[in-house]
């Protein structure tokens, strides 16, 4: 397979530009940039001609960068390409395309250096935008699931089949009037009037993987009792990071 067979077929945009004569690598480097926007396309792919806004690719080959570029600035992404030696690797660019889309990439450029002169340079660019958004979307479903663990008005706790104690919110605390500090220092089964209920509810659950509305005797902080109604879940994945566990768990019950 030849080389454009190759990029042609490539998802990233590829394109190969032949560099002004005359670019020492000792020249300055204000001097080195504006050679490098009079560098020419000399092949690209239907990927990079689609990056561009260009409809077809006869219109983009043979034109210099700088035409191409319009009014992007990429100064500061070619003196990092001089500074690394003539190379990039996964470097991240960020443009704003219009009030409601930006654009994403991450770029690798390779410049062909013979004899202490830069004559030619590839550059290949992967569009990651819909990834980015993505992962920004993901952050901010998180947020959201966490803020409804932490300040739902209904008492939440996660805690290990054992009884071991991973997460409590709020709601949960000023029910059995502990601190967040003091709830995480005890064990779920010390929230039950009764053991053998715990051990019945844990039973239940881990036959049928959750409980519903069960009712048992809790006790308090101080001592007193309260009936309350129980609903529970197995969670045989859990994040850590998500609700702030001191380290991950290959199984919880989430009590509610």
């Amino acid at each position: 397979m030849h080389y454009s067979d190759f990029i042609n077929v490539s998802y990233d945009a590829v394109s190969y530009w032949k560099m002004p004569e005359g670019l020492i690598t000792n020249l300055p480097v204000e001097k080195q940039l504006e050679m490098f926007y009079s560098s020419v396309c000399v092949d690209a792919n239907q990927a990079c001609v689609n990056y561009f806004g260009v409809k077809k690719k006869e219109d983009f080959i043979g034109k210099r960068y700088n035409e191409i570029a319009g009014k992007t600035d990429f100064t500061e992404l070619l003196k990092e390409f001089i500074k690394n030696g003539y190379k990039l690797t996964d470097y991240q660019e960020q443009q704003k395309i219009s009030d409601d889309v930006e654009y994403i990439g991450i770029d690798n450029w390779y410049g062909i250096v013979e004899n202490d002169e830069v004559v030619s340079l590839w550059i290949i660019s992967k569009d990651i935008s819909a990834l980015k958004t993505a992962e920004k979307a993901l952050r901010e479903s998180e947020e959201r699931y966490r803020a409804l663990f932490e300040y739902a008005p209904v008492g939440f706790t996660l805690t290990s089949t054992e009884g071991s104690m991973h997460a409590a919110n709020k709601a949960i605390c000023d029910l059995f009037g502990y601190t967040p500090e003091n709830i995480m220092k005890i064990s779920a089964v010390d929230l039950y009037a009764d053991n053998i209920e715990r051990k019945m509810h844990i039973e239940t659950l881990e036959k049928s993987g959750f409980t519903y509305r069960r009712e048992i005797r809790c006790i308090k902080a101080d001592g007193s009792l309260f009936p309350a109604l129980i609903s529970s879940r197995i969670l045989h994945e859990i994040r850590s990071d998500l609700f702030k566990l001191r380290k991950p768990h290959a199984q919880h019950v989430v009590m509610c």
